[in-house]
């Protein structure tokens, strides 16, 4: 995980959702984050996982993107480009 605040943030939720200590979570959601890594790198070159692109957005869109998302109106991943 490149962004340290995101990281946090995911830590901090999962504290406030089981109760965890700080370094129980944490270890908790860097396994986790390890283990969907492993699984993309072994299942996508085999087909098994398929990555469905939904939409793409401008970087300069991105709260319109952050809305249609919120509001249930995409399907699939949806892409910011720079």
């Amino acid at each position: 995980m490149t962004d340290d605040s995101a990281f946090k943030k995911q830590v901090r939720a999962r504290m406030a959702e089981t109760g965890e200590k700080y370094t129980v979570a944490r270890r908790i959601v860097i396994e986790d984050a390890a283990i969907r890594a492993m699984l993309h790198r072994d299942m996508e070159p085999a087909g098994i996982l398929r990555i469905e692109i939904g939409r793409t957005y401008p970087l300069a869109e991105a709260r319109r993107a952050h809305g249609e998302l919120e509001a249930r109106r995409t399907t699939g991943s949806n892409i910011l480009l720079p």
